[in-house]
């Protein structure tokens, strides 16, 4: 085993060496001319620099790197490239090609793995619409998106960020595995529909995390409402409405999903469109509607998009589900009331929900559900 190590080592020498001159020996320019297009050289001066940090690489090869890095930046004009500590390779990450939440608003969502530091983990892996990739206002949201994100402090019910790439085809990014799916296919599997509550009321906890932070989700639904291996509620995907709105004006599949989050948002956002009409309330009312879909499914489920739009914005109730009680109603009506200013604060709604939450667990006792 010495023999074979010592031999191997020779070796990986010999061929460090090699690489070593012809790297070093290449003119910058036509190291850089490998890459046609400032997006491709972008990406892979990122890819580079990510590498830098990986564990357990020989100290010369760690130089060769920052080293060619360097040169190619100078030469290339890209010295102002910022370099993102979050950056993942494409090369790094292995995803399904099947979707499994159907289409977003803005791309699609895969089971995947991630090589981190060696080591290959369970993530998700949402990837927006290719129609989008070369578009450069689509871009910078993204990009302006993924830096709030993965800077926010951990939270228990926010969805863990790894990182991402705005500058590949697609860009995309790499969360934490929710292992359990989304919160209405989790609660209607027969066996969890006794956690509705408790779940929902960590859910608020998540949208009352964002708005500290000063972030208006804009977009909350079921579809990114995850509930972990631990049976935890993660929100995800907030923030992203100027990414929506380019993607729809770019994609037809981002345009059809577009079209149809209608069904979860209030009638200011509508009167008031915008960035600067975002409003906290607003998510109050999308998380009533987000409850009434784990119900019962789909909101306002008879009637088309167009149909749900024009009963939003006249004020009408969404009709009450069937399995849910007086109780219930009155407090989900209360959530969704049309008049934004009458909708009660997320202090108010988690005090409230907390009262649901406990006598769920009197009558189900989380030790026992599977």
């Amino acid at each position: 085993m010495t023999a074979w190590s010592e031999g191997w080592g020779d070796v990986w020498g010999q061929q460090c060496s090699i690489l070593n001159d012809l790297v070093a020996g290449t003119p910058e320019n036509l190291l850089a001319s490998e890459f046609r297009g400032d997006k491709k050289l972008q990406a892979v001066l990122m890819t580079l620099n990510s590498s830098l940090h990986w564990n357990s690489q020989a100290p010369e090869m760690q130089q060769l790197k920052r080293a060619t890095l360097d040169r190619v930046m100078q030469c290339s004009n890209q010295q102002g490239l910022r370099l993102f500590p979050w950056f993942i390779p494409m090369d790094d990450v292995e995803f399904e090609d099947e979707s499994i939440m159907g289409t977003g608003t803005i791309g699609h969502t895969s089971r995947g793995t991630w090589r981190r530091d060696g080591v290959r983990i369970d993530v998700m892996v949402k990837c927006l619409f290719k129609e989008t990739s070369d578009d450069v206002d689509v871009e910078e949201a993204f990009l302006r998106q993924l830096e709030l994100w993965v800077n926010l402090p951990d939270s228990a019910h926010i969805l863990k960020l790894y990182g991402g790439s705005h500058a590949s085809q697609p860009p995309f990014y790499v969360c934490e595995n929710a292992y359990n799916g989304n919160i209405a296919d989790f609660l209607g599997d027969g066996t969890h529909s006794v956690m509705f509550w408790r779940l929902f009321e960590q859910v608020v906890k998540g949208l009352k995390f964002l708005h500290e932070m000063n972030i208006v989700h804009g977009g909350l639904r079921c579809s990114n409402i995850l509930i972990g291996a631990d049976y935890t509620a993660k929100i995800s995907d907030f923030g992203f409405s100027s990414v929506r709105t380019l993607s729809a004006g770019l994609s037809a599949g981002s345009a059809k999903a577009s079209a149809a989050t209608v069904r979860w948002k209030p009638k200011e956002v509508f009167t008031d469109p915008g960035t600067d009409a975002k409003r906290f309330e607003s998510d109050v009312y999308s998380l009533a509607m987000s409850m009434i879909e784990a119900k019962a499914g789909l909101p306002f489920c008879d009637a088309d998009d167009a149909e749900a739009l024009a009963q939003i914005m006249k004020g009408e109730e969404h009709p009450r589900p069937d399995e849910v009680t007086d109780d219930e109603w009155k407090f989900i009506r209360q959530l969704c009331n049309p008049d934004f200013s009458l909708r009660p604060t997320l202090n108010q709604v988690l005090e409230r929900m907390n009262v649901f939450a406990q006598e769920e667990e009197r009558r189900y006792p989380r030790a026992h559900i599977a």
